[in-house]
């Protein structure tokens, strides 16, 4: 048995934990085909993963694509940043996949998972993390 496995979700964390809720659409994939769509909430967001409150239990290590809309928050900085102003005025609509690393019955019908996002292109993940930079100015 790995340590790990069982270990609090807040001592493996890398990353600072943003609190916001938005709608994220999941995508189950088994045996490299969707196999199932339900729809959850967000509860946080990090550069590395977001924890989410939905109908589903799934084990640890199953992999999802989840997408979701990135809410709206003006820049409070002053960068000049071609990119990070593009992506500033545009709807920002991702879709990354992740791995499931804990899931925790909530009441009885709902699941909070704990999910790590795994998705290798970093275009993908690019608009999340300047929208996390920005929301902590």
């Amino acid at each position: 048995m790995n340590h790990d496995e069982h270990a609090d979700p807040q001592e493996r964390r890398h990353y600072l934990r943003i609190p916001f809720e938005v709608a994220v659409q999941c995508h189950l994939i088994r045996e490299g085909k969707p196999e199932d769509v339900f729809d959850s909430r967000s509860l946080n967001f990090s550069a590395g993963g977001l924890s989410l409150r939905g109908p589903q239990a799934l084990q640890a290590g199953e992999t999802l694509v989840v997408s979701f809309s990135l809410p709206e928050k003006p820049s409070t900085g002053g960068t000049k940043d071609p990119m990070f102003l593009f992506l500033q005025h545009k709807p920002r609509l991702l879709a990354m996949r992740a791995r499931v690393v804990w899931c925790a019955r909530q009441g009885s019908d709902d699941y909070d998972l704990g999910l790590q996002f795994i998705t290798a292109n970093d275009y993908a993940h690019r608009p999340l993390i300047y929208f996390l930079q920005d929301y902590q100015l």
